[in-house]
């Protein structure tokens, strides 16, 4: 069923592997194949202590203990920007600030390994 959550954030960021840098655990239950992306949302009103805190808990994967920081598994998501302006980025790269939809596709592509 989808969840619809209307709100100002600062932080929406889609992962589906643990690492986003070496000391960077910011999925820490993501995993690669299994169907979802991880979900990581920080609301605004979010004091810039608790944004410090919540980045220093991440090099070991603490910080979705928080309780401003909200963490899901999603087959799926769109987001919808409600304001004229804003940052959106995919894999590090400026996007288009517009409507955006991400979906897992599980098992349209093959990894291997040593």
């Amino acid at each position: 069923m989808p969840k619809t959550i209307a709100d100002d954030f600062i932080l929406v960021w889609a992962m589906n592997v643990i690492w986003a840098a070496y000391d960077l655990k910011a999925a820490p239950y993501a995993h690669l194949s299994d169907g979802t992306m991880d979900l990581l949302v920080i609301r605004r009103g979010i004091s810039r202590w608790q944004l410090l805190f919540a980045f220093l808990r991440s090099a070991n994967g603490k910080h979705i203990a928080l309780p401003y920081v909200e963490y899901y598994k999603v087959r799926s998501f769109r987001l919808e920007p409600l304001c004229d302006r804003g940052i959106l980025a995919i894999d590090g790269e400026q996007v288009e600030y517009s409507p955006l939809q991400l979906q897992v596709l599980r098992g349209i592509a093959r990894i291997f390994g040593c």
